[in-house]
């Protein structure tokens, strides 16, 4: 049994639209409808939609990416802190893609105001029991008949890529409440049945939800850049060409499992670790699995070989002397905005470096050309180039991020 974290968000965005589907909630209610905190002038314009799809402009998660009084986990009820977050407001432009666990949050408060029940509950009894995911719980404490089945989950050390082990079985849970963005236990089998109902689109009765609704709710409705877009609470990997190859679509959680679900294909693909802090390993996967699966829709970077091929030159040549003293090396450094995360680049041991957060550490950059830098993730190996576009003027105008696998980010 692994915890799932933000996997839990597609469960929560499914318990949401099959209330739209009863008809008790729209997409475009606003959240004032539902909760009254919400009802003054920084929240009263978030929707339904922009919750389900990360456009509402609410914060990520923790006390100070939120502006909390407090930690959020240590909140008595789902309820409390979602009165906060909604006094507080958005903290981002509505309308464009922030991830936002106070928003999947906030929609476990609205399904408890609108079903009368506790989400967990509502969860349980409308999604988990008619799927028969048995092994699938909304709640931890020690000594459960099942505690003796969870994995521990671990964190990944800046100094040498090793793993620490930082939650085991006989601790408690992070929140006293159930987490609406992050707080499901379950199996890989458990979950692959969950993705297998979504994969039907809407054509098996044992979730009650429409054909169109399920269409629409994978419709990609913002992106995410390398042909990732986000739905109503799932990540979708579009494909560019609907009508021979369809849509793949799930979800990651932090603590290190992914799914991804290919319809047309019939075909699930479930990776679980408890590798927290390596999110990067999990989004690599999906790439590969993307890949192998679609073939040369997605074709690796052409220029791939052309990076392998640059990074060994510099490795054989010395990188200590592969750093340009004519050039300001100063005028790359800030933190570029991209919209699935931002890239920081810092001045380090006279030289640039790639700030990872994943885990966090530093990867030395070397120099290809002028704005051209090669580098190496500390920890998961893979080989990246950076390339910085300028003006006449020497300002930087421009930039993006490949790895020798095959994707780009600009």
């Amino acid at each position: 049994i692994y915890r799932m974290r933000s996997m839990t968000k597609p469960v929560t965005g499914t318990a949401v639209l099959m209330l739209v589907e009863d008809g008790k909630i729209a997409l475009d209610d606003p959240v004032s409808r539902f909760l009254p905190s919400f009802d003054n002038e920084r929240s009263q314009s978030v929707t339904v939609h922009q919750l389900l799809t990360h456009t509402s402009g609410l914060g990520d998660h923790g006390r100070e990416d939120i502006g909390l009084k407090q930690d959020d986990h240590d909140y008595a009820s789902l309820r409390q802190l979602v009165d906060e977050i909604g006094a507080i407001g958005p903290r981002n432009s509505p309308g464009s893609y922030h991830y936002s666990d106070s928003g999947s949050a906030t929609l476990g408060a609205i399904v408890e105001q609108v079903s009368g029940m506790p989400v967990e509950r509502y969860i349980e009894q409308r999604i988990l029991s008619p799927l028969g995911m048995d092994n699938t719980y909304t709640a931890y404490e020690p000594g459960v008949d099942w505690s003796d089945r969870v994995n521990s989950t671990y964190v990944m050390r800046q100094e040498s890529c090793e793993f620490d082990r930082y939650w085991n079985h006989s601790m408690e849970q992070d929140a006293n409440y159930f987490q609406a963005s992050g707080g499901l236990y379950s199996t890989i089998t458990d979950y692959a049945k969950f993705h297998a109902v979504w994969m039907k689109h809407g054509e098996d009765e044992v979730l009650p939800l429409s054909p169109g609704l399920v269409r629409q709710a994978l419709e990609p409705e913002t992106e995410r850049g390398n042909s990732r877009g986000y739905g109503m609470h799932w990540d979708i990997f579009a494909t560019g060409d609907q009508d021979k190859i369809p849509a793949a679509f799930g979800h990651g959680g932090s603590d290190g499992t992914i799914a991804l679900a290919i319809p047309g294909m019939d075909a699930l693909v479930l990776f679980f670790t408890q590798s927290r802090d390596s999110s990067s390993r999990t989004w690599l996967f999906a790439e590969f699995a993307r890949l192998a699966l679609f073939g040369n829709v997605f074709p690796r970077n052409p220029r791939a070989e052309e990076l392998d091929s640059q990074w060994q030159s510099i490795r054989a040549d010395g990188a200590e002397d592969s750093q340009p003293v004519a050039e300001d090396l100063t005028r790359y450094v800030g933190t570029y905005a991209h919209p699935r995360f931002e890239h920081e680049i810092v001045y380090e041991a006279s030289g640039l470096a790639y700030s990872f957060s994943d885990p966090p550490g530093l990867a030395p950059m070397f120099s290809v050309s002028q704005g051209v830098f090669v580098g190496k993730h500390p920890c998961h190996g893979f080989k990246f180039r950076v390339t910085f576009d300028s003006n006449d003027t020497g300002g930087v105008t421009g930039y993006s991020f490949e790895v020798s696998m095959g994707w780009q980010l600009s």
